[in-house]
């Protein structure tokens, strides 16, 4: 049944830009938003109130891991590398050349996906080396689950390894779309797809279809530590909120949102278009209001 619940506690801070937030994350005490877009860049954050422009080169995606930051670049030569979030610099890498999607860190190991294929590895950020994906569609997202990688992109396309060295042409998720993100909850994976339609898998390689409230053009899915979000872009600017993939419950936006993250204990952060950035607190494990008044829920 449509639920109507009126707090609202959500805070609008002020990023400095208006440029379009691509992803945020939260490594090492930081908060760090980065963007693709033209006059974009990272943007760092220790607090998720004051914000600063800590590289000016164009990036999707930042990880942390073996004692570095590294930022997926667009830049078809380079990468980016930090050892503390604050001076970054370009790494070129060699080989196959390409725009960098996602970056991702795990079993010791950097991973970079991107276009017509494209899969580098490095263990330091500075030194990479090109891998064979079996593809060469657009690979738009990768993740660590903490025993594989798994990369999602055009077509419908899944990708795994276990050391993203060798890697695995899975099952693809029903339908045509490209798969924009993957998120992991420690049992349960969520593929989102620009067509608007979550996916589901216990494993990565067998998928069945979700369902939200609303049919957006979906932007990228992120498991919070104890809720599924989706992120989606239509009139009413939806966030979608789930902890199981089935269930979902709808929050309508201000503004055009595109990703979202916590801080791990007591503060969510999601970042969109026109650089919005707002964040809401955690209690008990739980986001303690909306960030908009409106909330519609959908059952099984």
């Amino acid at each position: 049944f449509p639920v109507t619940i009126t707090k609202t506690i959500s805070l609008q801070r002020a990023s400095g830009t208006t440029v379009n937030f691509d992803r945020v994350t939260y490594l090492q005490g930081a908060f760090y938003t980065s963007s693709a877009a033209s006059g974009g860049g990272v943007y760092r954050s220790t607090d998720a109130v004051n914000w600063s422009l800590v590289s000016s080169v164009l990036c999707r995606d930042i990880v942390f891991g073996n004692g570095v930051f590294v930022g997926s670049s667009v830049t078809a030569t380079s990468n980016l590398r930090s050892t503390d979030g604050i001076t970054w610099t370009s790494v070129t890498h060699g080989g196959t050349s390409g725009t960098k999607r996602s970056v991702a860190f795990g079993n010791g190991t950097f991973v970079v996906v991107g276009d017509n294929g494209l899969i580098k590895t490095s263990t330091d950020g500075l030194t990479w080396t090109d891998r064979t994906s079996g593809v060469t569609s657009t690979l738009n997202h990768v993740i660590w689950t903490g025993t594989q990688f798994v990369v999602g992109g055009a077509s419908s396309t899944i990708l795994t390894s276990p050391d993203g060295i060798s890697w695995t042409i899975r099952g693809s998720v029903p339908g045509t779309n490209s798969i924009t993100s993957i998120a992991y909850s420690g049992s349960l994976y969520i593929a989102s797809q620009s067509n608007n339609t979550p996916h589901i898998s216990d494993d990565a390689i067998n998928w069945r279809r979700g369902t939200l409230p609303a049919s957006p053009s979906t932007d990228f899915v992120v498991w919070t530590g104890s809720e599924f979000v989706h992120l989606g872009q239509n009139s009413t600017n939806p966030l979608f909120v789930s902890v199981d993939g089935s269930c979902w419950s709808q929050e309508n936006l201000t503004f055009t949102p595109r990703c979202a993250t916590t801080n791990g204990s007591n503060l969510m952060v999601v970042v969109g278009n026109g650089g919005k950035i707002f964040t809401t607190p955690i209690v008990n494990n739980q986001r303690s209001g909306q960030f908009n008044a409106l909330s519609i829920v959908t059952g099984k």
